[in-house]
């Protein structure tokens, strides 16, 4: 994948970079809850939907921190509109074709168009295996909108 993204990057490879980060933050993280909290502006939290915005025919949706703000925007109590984010969008198709967030979501219904990484009971600072799903997730976003694994 980085030799793909100094051949020029997509716009899912932008947000699959986005992922990647996360990933490491995580991983170097693992061991301690208070750290691991400690990135909750910089974790994926939800894809959620923007107004307006399709991307290849369908609707696009927005990787969003834990506080519904854009991956390292700005503070809870700053207003930040999603389209100024197009880096951290993606279409609904693929995003819904990921299976592993069957078992995030209460919203079976396909018109729920947002997709959760983790709940409040989820967390990834709740727990070793929470963090261990939450790599997962990362791991099969970056693979459905990249198309590869990380090791090749």
């Amino acid at each position: 994948m980085i030799d793909a993204l100094m051949n020029g990057p997509t716009q899912e490879s932008n947000v699959a970079l986005v992922l990647m980060l996360a990933e490491e933050a995580i991983t170097d993280a693992y061991s301690s809850r208070v750290r691991l909290e400690s990135l909750r502006w910089y974790l994926p939290y939800c894809w959620h939907p923007v107004d307006g915005c399709t991307w290849g025919g369908s609707d696009g949706l927005i990787l969003l921190s834990r506080d519904y703000k854009p991956i390292g925007s700005a503070p809870r109590s700053v207003s930040v509109p999603y389209e100024n984010y197009p880096h951290l969008m993606a279409p609904r198709a693929v995003v819904h074709g990921i299976a592993e967030f069957a078992p995030n979501n209460a919203h079976r219904d396909p018109r729920v168009m947002a997709r959760w990484f983790y709940n409040d009971s989820t967390a990834p600072w709740n727990g070793k295996r929470h963090a261990e799903a939450l790599l997962k997730l990362i791991r099969a976003n970056i693979t459905a909108l990249y198309g590869e694994s990380k090791n090749d």
